[in-house]
């Protein structure tokens, strides 16, 4: 075989696997955008486009088209209230703070159509604001902020003729709009601040239930937990409910048994008196009476002594 040809065969088995090769690469790098494509568009449709604050944002600020995004957020871990679209929060006043790429929820927002940040900016429609006065105790020693949401206890002295005192929850899940002047929670949220007036946001006819009790008897907050909605229905309690809490016998469980440790008693025995004493408690018990010893039979007659008594009598 001359040397042209080996060349020339050389030259095209190098072509030939040259070929297969990229063959086999041509495919591998489809299957592999294939694949990207599918995890994509899986990516895609397990997440949600929200608007986002673009930069930081300070309360009372008036949202406009350049503040806020979309960007995708996985619909696990998607904040409740959030926008899939821009366009209604424009002209929109932010309540709190926010932070770059923050949620943009209905929450953080005054009300649509709200034109200031004042406490009339910030009542949604069909609410109203209502005052109370407080204290260290009822603002659980200044940790009510702004934002919060408490539940209403009122505990009266009595109704007409029946003056039982009684404490009844009367309002429950009402928002506090401002403690004192303070509409927005301190940067510091971990610092107490007590104050004197609690501004709530109540409908009309919460109003009224809040104005009756704060004017008919003594008002308590108990916080909610943030996320926590459930409602609470209960009868109220007074002063003897209150104290039959926590007895030992005031509900026993059905076929349950209280077993009671045995009382220690001493037992004292004087002549024929038997006397018990268990605890300071004494009970004397007489001892049965003894029985009267049997009398003696007569003795037989003696035959020598009749005989002596009858000559005795003869003579």
């Amino acid at each position: 075989m001359s040397r042209g040809v080996k060349m020339a065969l050389q030259l095209g088995l190098a072509l030939s696997v040259a070929l297969v090769a990229g063959v086999f690469i041509f495919r591998w790098m489809n299957v592999k955008s294939a694949q990207a494509v599918r995890v994509s568009q899986a990516n895609a449709a397990a997440t949600v486009r929200i608007a986002v604050a673009v930069k930081a944002l300070p309360r009372g600020t008036k949202i406009q088209g350049g503040d806020v995004a979309l960007k995708p957020f996985l619909k696990e871990s998607l904040p409740e209230g959030g926008f899939q679209d821009a366009g209604p929060l424009k002209d929109r006043i932010l309540l709190v703070d926010l932070g770059p790429n923050e949620p943009v929820t209905e929450a953080k927002l005054a009300p649509e159509g709200a034109a200031s940040l004042g406490v009339a900016g910030m009542i949604h429609p069909g609410k109203r604001a209502m005052a109370v006065r407080g204290n260290e105790v009822l603002g659980l020693g200044g940790f009510v902020h702004p934002g919060d949401r408490v539940d209403v206890l009122v505990t009266l002295d009595g109704v007409g003729t029946q003056r039982n005192p009684k404490t009844k929850l009367v309002l429950e899940n009402i928002p506090v709009l401002a403690t004192g002047t303070e509409l927005s929670p301190s940067r510091d949220g971990d610092k107490p601040s007590p104050v004197d007036i609690y501004t709530l946001e109540v409908s009309p006819d919460e109003s009224e239930i809040l104005a009756l009790a704060a004017t008919k008897g003594s008002l308590h907050f108990a916080l909610r937990g943030d996320g926590d909605g459930a409602s609470v229905l209960t009868t109220g309690k007074d002063a003897k409910a209150a104290l039959s809490a926590l007895l030992a016998d005031s509900d026993p469980s059905p076929g349950a048994r209280v077993r009671r440790k045995p009382k220690p008693t001493v037992e004292l025995i004087t002549g024929a008196t038997r006397t018990t004493i268990t605890f300071g408690r004494r009970s004397s018990v007489s001892a049965p009476k003894a029985k009267a010893a049997p009398s003696p039979s007569p003795l037989p007659p003696v035959k020598g002594a009749s005989l002596a008594l009858g000559e005795l009598k003869e003579k």
